[in-house]
């Protein structure tokens, strides 16, 4: 049971990275104006 906790906390560890990642390169890629518009719909 601790080894399952254990995984689901590495995997959503790693969805919290990946989720950085992909607004750091639309906050890179487009004017903040657009990425607030994005992020609301």
């Amino acid at each position: 049971m601790s080894d399952l906790m254990r995984l689901k906390r590495e995997k959503f560890t790693k969805d919290l990275a990946l989720g950085a990642i992909i607004l750091v390169a639309l906050n890179i890629r487009f004017p903040p104006t657009l990425r607030l518009i994005f992020v609301q719909s």
